[in-house]
């Protein structure tokens, strides 16, 4: 059985096992200990031994049913998604919609369900009760996208092309919810990250269905890949009409009320038999003055009770409509008969020509809410409508003072009772940030009918106060971050209130080009500053451009083309982040005018020019640097003196010059004490230096120590980072499990989250380890398509020193499947790349010299071998306190190449 096996395709074996396994747990549980067993029992038949170590993933068969998700395959951060919330939706009447929407989402043949119906009549407020409060056991994942301002007038630029309008959903939407990242763009990847049963709810999307060309889009290019991809995943869309390409539209039903001529007969509980009655006595108890005796618990009398079935009736029976009602005559200052009164006589007004051809439900709505907001002051209306400013709602503290109330905490009273009154809904994406609001998406629609109410006729001194207000909570976030012994200990609530912001602040920044451009230069240099650092991963590169085409004062537009470069760094484009950086110091070099500005110019000009090959910026700086006395150095700033002293060290280091490097490395940790992001990230690199150095202890103690320090606290790519280099560690000491393990679990989500060359690393240290392992067929296909893939990758991107260690991999790969021509192309290969790009003083360059030596060897090129050997011994001597020999696979080809000539 077992030749027959090895002879079929390993993936196909996997899946049949996986999928026998997962509906038979205990049986699996008996089988795998079976399995377990008997690899002990024959381990020493080479081939059952590689079968059985090519089956790591029995552990999935055993988690596939737990309850955590599998870390391995982590495509995203499951802890950024934005969750579907039913924050203040504490009553829905009607059981029938409840019972049918269960119905179709547990009807396995329903993957895309659409919940139609008028305006109003509660869809949003369906789909979150039936999700949060039916559902959550069975769909432990739900995930909210809001497509309120997906092809909106407002946020969407007229010259903009469906394909500009599905980029901006994907990115400042559907990215967003899922808590990716910005670079994916195959989301059939991204289904299978979800294990468990997941539940997606894209809210409001008649908002894309006047635009068919884009709504065929998102279903190509979204929706329909997620559910293709992956039958656990369902979505669930509200829209006012049926869509096509959905399995199945159910309409919502309205609810219940006694019809007029039987109100006067009927006898009983009217909040018993009729939902819309029901609903309304609950919303007006909820919020009615607690000392009126005559409304509680339900109790009305029987001509309240006939008010209140006229009032429903009056708005169709529509929830939104109740809920505007109830919470505005809770308070006692208005009767429902002077309500009923005011409201017959408002329903004869002539409505707007654009809701003329709408339904009576729809006209009604509009009818109520024109009401209800007329029982607002003017001042009122006029905050309210300025609240639609926020493509993305607003945080009550960053909200500022409304100049038509006394103060600032009236401005927030203000925000209370438009909440209380149901014209606000609050947002609750975390359990700890409160305070959050948005205008519901049909007030705006009908507030916006009006011209008048357009955003050109916004008070300008508003806007800009609010754009302040942004910039400035930008600005203290990045202070935090960047300033000495500041405290961390919300890290997670500032990343998620970033994330939820991040709409609103590049809506701001392009609106603020035209009215302040030194506010938008600040805005969008201090956002980029916290994303690089800090997170979520977000690249900006798109933003610069028409800020840069504006600016004309040079130390603006240096900031400026300093943030472009080091975005720039990230994508797969990184040899354009040099011409930015080079310019940017060169403006302010013209200043004369020694500052931080200039020093953090000069800390990321020697990170990026150090970082991509072929570039004399780096040593052009250290020789501007050199010659300034020690007070120039300290204007500079301590973190960029630590930054800029970092790069020296990595100077040192590709010298030989160790002792240096080290000592240099030491100095930069020390500036940095109090910098808690930036310091975990210098305890990376100076992992990185040891493990290169052969000081392999030492690495792991950095290493660990920097995903210690960095953990909770900074970007999670950077953390994605330090545990490839751990995996790249471990391989060269030989412990190719933990290799694996440290490498694998980051894998999927390098991929998807970035940066590229991250990635394209993670790649290569996995092909390492399956170079290293046994001789077998499917681990030299394996190591072959990784490093190829790397090698070619990080060629391009110019990761010089990171393809020369690919190149190096293929030549052992290469030789220890007896593949001499490949591994002389090579070995060969990477000593040029070496000596062309200066990293002829790395044990990588030493390895390769090594093995040409032994090819060499083999091809009887005596003289040339031997020319190999003492190339060699010459590298190992001057590096000081060489390390090297202690990694075994090193120690090996050199005493083999040593013994050749010994003889």
């Amino acid at each position: 059985m077992y030749f027959y096996l090895y002879q079929i395709d390993e993936d196909e074996i996997k899946n049949w096992i996986l999928d026998f396994f997962s509906d038979h747990p205990v049986l699996a549980s008996i089988l795998i200990s079976f399995v377990i067993i008997a690899y002990f029992v024959f381990q020493n038949l080479p081939k059952l031994k590689d079968f059985l170590e090519s089956l790591d993933f029995f552990k999935k068969i055993l988690t596939r049913n737990s309850n955590a998700d599998i870390v391995k395959s982590k495509l995203i951060d499951h802890s950024n998604r934005i969750p579907i919330t039913n924050s203040s939706n504490r009553y829905i009447e009607n059981e029938h919609n409840v019972n049918r929407l269960l119905e179709l989402i547990r009807n396995d043949n329903n993957r895309i369900i659409t919940v139609t119906g008028e305006a109003g009549i509660g869809k949003t407020k369906l789909v979150e009760y039936v999700s949060t409060n039916l559902l959550k056991k069975e769909y432990v994942n739900q995930i909210y996208m809001d497509f309120e301002n997906v092809n909106s007038r407002d946020f969407t630029k007229a010259t903009d092309t469906t394909e500009d309008i599905l980029k901006d959903t994907k990115t400042k939407v559907v990215n967003n919810a899922l808590g990716a990242k910005e670079s994916i763009e195959e989301y059939g990847h991204i289904a299978k990250d979800y294990q468990r049963p997941t539940l997606i709810f894209i809210d409001n999307y008649e908002q894309v269905l006047d635009n068919s060309e884009l709504s065929l889009s998102i279903f190509n290019d979204i929706i329909n890949p997620l559910v293709d991809n992956n039958p656990l995943i369902k979505v669930i869309i509200t829209s006012r009409t049926n869509i096509e390409e959905a399995s199945v539209n159910f309409k919502v039903q309205p609810l219940s009320n006694i019809p007029l001529e039987d109100l006067k007969d009927f006898k009983g509980d009217l909040t018993q038999h009729f939902t819309a009655i029901e609903l309304f006595c609950k919303l007006y108890n909820q919020d009615s003055v607690h000392d009126d005796k005559d409304y509680k618990d339900d109790k009305f009398t029987k001509e309240q009770f006939e008010n209140i079935v006229m009032l429903c009736h009056k708005v169709s029976n529509l929830p939104l409509g109740i809920h505007l009602i109830a919470t505005s005559s809770a308070h006692g200052e208005i009767s429902f008969a002077e309500i009923l009164s005011d409201l017959k006589s408002h329903f004869n007004k002539q409505i707007p020509n654009l809701f003329r051809e709408f339904s009576d439900r729809h006209k009604s709505l509009y009818n109520v809410f024109d009401w209800t907001y007329g029982l607002l002051s003017d001042s009122e209306k006029e905050f309210y409508k300025h609240l639609m400013y926020f493509p993305n709602g607003f945080f009550l503290n960053n909200l500022p003072h409304w100049e038509g109330f006394k103060n600032h905490t009236e401005t927030k009273q203000k925000v209370l009772k438009l909440n209380k009154g149901s014209f606000l809904r609050d947002q609750k994406y975390h359990p700890r940030l409160r305070n959050r609001y948005e205008i519901i998406i049909l007030f705006r629609e009908l507030l916006g009918i009006d011209t008048k109410n357009s955003r050109d006729s916004f008070s300008k001194d508003y806007v800009q106060a609010i754009h302040l207000a942004a910039y400035k909570r930008v600005k203290e976030i990045d202070d935090l971050i960047h300033d000495k012994n500041t405290d961390m200990a919300n890290v997670d609530l500032i990343k998620e209130e970033i994330r939820l912001e991040y709409e609103n602040i590049t809506y701001f920044i392009e609106q603020s080009a035209t009215t302040n451009l030194k506010l938008a230069v600040d805005m969008l240099v201090s956002l980029e500053r916290i994303l690089n650092e800090f997170g979520p991963y977000i690249l900006l590169e798109d933003m610069y451009d028409p800020l840069l085409n504006r600016v004309t004062d040079p130390v603006q537009r240096a900031r400026l083309l300093m943030s472009k470069a080091r975005v720039l760094k990230s994508t797969k484009n990184r040899e354009a982040s040099i011409p930015p950086i080079e310019e940017a110091i060169e403006l302010l070099e013209q200043t004369d005018v020694k500052s931080e500005i200039l020093g953090e110019a000069y800390r990321i000009g020697t990170y990026l020019s150090s970082q991509i090959s072929g570039n004399q910026l780096t040593d052009t700086i250290f020789d501007k640097f050199n010659d300034l006395d020690e007070s120039d150095k300290a204007k500079l700033g301590e973190l960029n003196l630590a930054f800029i002293t970092l790069e020296q060290a990595k100077k040192y280091e590709s010298s030989g010059n160790m002792k240096l490097a080290i000592s240099s490395f030491d100095r930069a940790i020390s500036f940095m004490e109090g910098y808690k992001v930036q310091q975990a990230q210098a305890y990376n690199f100076v992992g990185m230096t040891y493990w290169r150095y052969g000081e392999s202890k030492k690495a792991e103690k950095y290493f660990l120590e920097a995903i210690k320090k960095y953990s909770g606290i900074g970007e999670e790519r950077w953390i994605l980072g330090f545990n490839t280099n751990l995996g790249l560690l471990y391989c060269d000491e030989g412990n190719l499990n933990k290799s694996l393990e440290y490498t694998q679990k980051v894998s999927e989500a390098l991929k998807v989250q970035g940066p590229f060359g991250w990635s394209m690393i993670n790649m290569l240290g996995l092909g390492r380890v399956y170079c290293r392992k046994r001789k077998t067929t499917s681990y030299f296909n394996k190591s072959e398509e990784y490093l190829l893939h790397s090698y070619r990758n990080l060629k391009d991107i110019k990761y010089a020193e990171s393809a020369i260690l690919a190149s190096v991999e293929l030549a052992e790969l290469y030789y220890k499947y007896d593949k001499y021509d490949l591994a002389r192309e090579y070995s060969e290969k990477s000593i040029t790349y070496a000596k062309e790009e200066g990293y002829t003083n790395y044990m990588r360059y030493f390895r390769a010299v090594c093995l040409l030596g032994l090819i060499n060897a083999k091809d009887k090129k005596n003289e040339e071998s031997f020319q190999n050997l003492e190339e060699a011994e010459n590298i190992l001597s001057r590096i000081e306190d060489n390390k090297w020999l202690t990694y075994e696979l090193t120690k090996e080809r050199y005493n083999s190449l040593k013994k050749i000539h010994a003889k």
